[in-house]
């Protein structure tokens, strides 16, 4: 057909008319036909990333089909009809997959990505009371470093100083009001001729003495002093230090000996 003729709807539709009665172009026809009648199932996914836009859109030619690839034919009267495309640009089963997958990233990832392996063993976690010695250095160091730590050491170590201080001022008056009694007894003794006191005498108020010294420590120091520990014990283990707890077995008490001088040293002389 000539370039003077491509305008002219009757040439072209002549042109076409003759095209539609050639074998190849019925063989087309059926080919397209049977196509439409049988669905053509979704291949299952290849185990290969999904394609980016731009390898999908650059593909070569023969994999996209393109609009009015070979112009558009009209009838006579110059109607528009069905677009004219050759088998070679047919959309293949396996394009229009990926192209379904490209509309669904989360799931491209998701068919590709391997299976979680199986989860490590769990390490059980160390049990700050049954600890040992070597075992809880590392916690003791990572305690001293901290301030908020340190100060509260400090005012348990306030706390039993000034306990400590108490009961030797209470000590002190049982001492001073028996060295007064022997004041009185020898002031008596001077008093009615006597040379100092008497032996029997200096042995009563020496026994007197100790019996109200060891009733003393026992009833007050004793109890007292226990108190403070079992006290010390159940605030030390809640400031997560190992190896304390509210106990009264030596052995128990002997590690907890090991530990204190440890945090002594850790969080210095100044309380």
């Amino acid at each position: 057909m000539s370039s003077s003729n491509i305008n002219d709807p009757a040439a072209v539709a002549a042109l076409l008319e003759q095209l539609q009665a050639s074998n190849v172009w019925q063989q087309i026809v059926s080919e397209q036909a049977q196509s439409a009648a049988v669905p053509v199932s979704a291949p299952e996914p290849e185990p290969a990333p999904a394609p980016a836009d731009s390898e999908v859109s650059d593909a070569p030619s023969h994999r996209q089909c393109l609009p009015a690839c070979m112009g558009r034919a009209f009838d006579a009267s110059g109607n528009q009809q069905l677009p004219i495309c050759s088998p070679s640009i047919i959309i293949t089963p396996k394009l229009v997959f990926i192209s379904r997958i490209r509309c669904q990233p989360g799931l491209a990832i998701g068919l590709f990505l391997p299976p979680p392996g199986p989860a490590a063993p769990s390490v059980p976690p160390l049990n700050p009371r049954s600890c040992t010695f070597q075992e809880a250095l590392p916690l003791l160091s990572r305690l001293g470093a901290d301030s908020v730590f340190v100060a509260a050491i400090n005012r348990l170590r306030q706390d039993q100083d000034s306990l400590e201080r108490k009961l030797w001022t209470d000590r002190e008056a049982i001492q001073r009001k028996y060295a007064d009694k022997v004041k009185v007894a020898k002031t008596q003794a001077t008093i009615i001729g006597a040379d100092g006191l008497s032996k029997h005498d200096a042995m009563m108020l020496q026994d007197a003495y100790q019996r109200e010294i060891r009733k003393f420590d026992k009833e007050r120091v004793l109890s007292a002093w226990d108190a403070l520990a079992a006290r010390q014990q159940a605030q030390l283990e809640a400031l997560g230090v190992p190896n304390m707890f509210v106990t009264s077995e030596p052995k128990d008490k002997e590690r907890q000996k090991q530990i204190i001088q440890v945090l002594v040293g850790l969080v210095g002389n100044d309380s």
